[in-house]
């Protein structure tokens, strides 16, 4: 999915990993190639209990669906 404000956009992907990677990422790498603004955010959703952020060009957080749906 990607969220669009006017300054960029935010990706978001879902995924029923418990220990997400870098690699969880790979898809949205590539993104702002494709898109007319520039790619702000990359968040997966995922089975983990914790939010955490991945080193990258832009910031990349997991974050717990259990918090996003509860």
């Amino acid at each position: 999915m990607l969220l669009e404000s006017e300054h960029g956009f935010i990706a978001i992907e879902c995924k029923m990993t418990t220990n997400p990677s870098r690699n969880d990422f790979h898809a949205m790498r590539n993104l702002e190639a494709l898109l007319d603004k520039p790619l702000l955010a990359g968040l997966v959703v995922c089975n983990e209990d914790a939010v955490r952020r991945f080193d990258a060009d832009i910031p990349l957080y997991s974050v717990p669906a259990a918090w996003l749906l509860s």
